[in-house]
């Protein structure tokens, strides 16, 4: 439990802790943009995992754009 006037200011949640293989990131006040960096790697792994796993199931129906959607939609006579 943080205490008022305490130092930290940012806890990050990672997909480890969320798994419970490691703690939570505790940051101090004055640490921001550690913080957004370490939000940026989580992510970035996050999305190579999920391309990956796109890849792996093949997902050959799968639009990655609204434009991608839209040209398919009107060569399927949808639109």
């Amino acid at each position: 439990m943080l205490l008022s006037g305490s130092q930290t200011k940012h806890i990050l949640i990672t997909q480890a802790v969320a798994q419970l293989k490691q703690p939570p990131i505790y940051l101090l006040r004055g640490q921001q943009h550690k913080f957004h960096a370490l939000i940026a790697q989580e992510e970035e792994a996050w999305e190579a995992q999920m391309q990956g796993k796109e890849n792996a199931s093949g997902a050959a129906g799968h639009m990655q754009s609204f434009e991608e959607y839209r040209t398919k939609s009107q060569a399927a006579g949808v639109m």
